[in-house]
């Protein structure tokens, strides 16, 4: 058996995470298994989404997040790793220099990636065993800046889309009714198109509630729950939400916003269920690094399509009592 080790660092809008996973070949099959994640809760989205540019602060605290995170990759002695941003550093304006800066003083290439990519790579993450044949489904995943739309069968992309209703612009209130209405208007046209729909929900904030519902593993999270769940969350205070139910600082205030617009999205569409994986970006990176890798050392080899492991997750901590 071969044991090697395959990164990604994935610049959010929210935090910013370096994930690496543990990844065992032998001659019937591979595996894949989360190691371990870093996350820093830098939260470039506040800048951009209100200035249009990551402020001078946040630039130095970034070149930093990234030195320190290629010391721990030198240290892992990972064979391949990818750095991606997604919808901060899209919009901000000085993104051109953020990105040499951190070539400059770190040494790593920042991909800035479209929406198009960052569906298709978390889309490799996803796990057959919560398909359905026959199904239609809209996979959704929310971040801080956008929340970003695709819609698959089981033979292909149908096609997608982004909204900007990101948690961190829902919270600052710029998030605006004309897309909130755009959205809707988009997601109501899918369900007319496609008669049986299966919802799926990715990103920190819907794993997060998953969990503070204690939803079975292999089960959906049922509107009933994530309603429950919403309630209970307003109940609290934002200080209250940390120190009772032990949400991180930068969980605590977002949270909210998440569940009334996943809320919203199983009552437009009519589907009161969704499935959620527990996985994302990173994990869509790290399977698409190791398939490049395998195509270079192993050439004219049949790769099949990995599944992750969810062994270890950044979201374990946190509980809410009835």
């Amino acid at each position: 058996m071969n044991l090697l080790k395959i990164g990604a660092i994935d610049i959010g809008s929210n935090g910013i995470r370096l994930y690496i996973a543990n990844v065992l070949e032998d001659e019937t099959e591979t595996k894949v298994y989360k190691s371990h994640i870093h996350r820093i809760p830098l939260r470039l989205g506040e800048d951009v989404f209100t200035s249009g540019r990551v402020s001078e602060l946040k630039r130095i605290n970034l070149i930093k997040i990234m030195q320190a995170f290629k010391l721990l990759m030198e240290v892992e002695q990972l064979k391949r790793f990818r750095v991606c941003a997604t919808s901060a550093l899209r919009d901000a304006s000085n993104a051109a220099e953020i990105v040499a800066d951190v070539k400059k003083f770190a040494g790593l290439d920042i991909d800035i990636i479209s929406y198009e990519e960052e569906s298709s790579l978390m889309l490799l993450s996803r796990k057959s065993d919560y398909l359905r044949k026959g199904c239609t489904y809209i996979y959704m995943d929310l971040g801080g800046g956008s929340l970003d739309i695709t819609v698959f069968d089981e033979h292909r992309t149908i096609t997608s889309d982004s909204f900007k209703l990101g948690t961190i612009r829902i919270l600052k209130d710029i998030a605006t009714p004309e897309e909130m209405q755009r959205c809707k208007n988009w997601l109501t046209d899918m369900t007319k198109r496609y008669s049986k729909i299966q919802l799926i929900g990715t990103g920190g904030n819907i794993n997060k509630i998953f969990k503070l519902t204690n939803t079975n593993t292999n089960e959906p999270l049922t509107l009933k729950k994530l309603q429950k769940l919403k309630k209970q969350l307003e109940s609290y205070n934002y200080n209250d939400r940390m120190r009772f139910i032990e949400l991180n600082p930068d969980r605590a205030d977002v949270i909210i916003p998440a569940a009334e617009l996943f809320a919203s999205i199983m009552e437009w569409t009519g589907e009161h269920e969704v499935t959620v994986p527990i996985a994302g970006l990173s994990d869509g990176i790290v399977v698409d690094q190791y398939m490049k890798y395998a195509a270079d050392v192993h050439p004219g080899k049949n790769i099949t399509l990995l599944e992750i492991n969810q062994n270890v997750s950044e979201y374990e901590n946190g509980k809410l009592q009835d």
